[in-house]
């Protein structure tokens, strides 16, 4: 998984969720289920705003506010 280091609306959930695990809260306020989505790998933050008819503007500007709040979680290292 590629990581991000600004939310945009072809961001993935994954991506943000695992980047930013602060952003897990704003996701809760809206009762979505991204956290046990099985697609949430390949699902955009522009999909689930449009398949549960949610602002766009105002959810990603919600999801960067916390995220500019919390420090990008680090990437863990990989045992070889």
């Amino acid at each position: 998984m590629k990581s991000i280091k600004k939310l945009t609306a072809s961001s993935t959930v994954d991506e943000v969720l695992l980047g930013w695990p602060h952003c897990i809260s704003v996701f809760k306020n809206y009762g979505l289920k991204c956290l046990e989505c099985p697609v949430s790998s390949m699902e955009t933050l522009a999909d689930v705003a449009k398949t549960y008819g949610l602002d766009l503007r105002k959810f990603l500007a919600q999801l960067s506010a916390v995220s500019g709040k919390a420090k990008m979680a680090k990437k863990p290292k990989s045992k070889q």
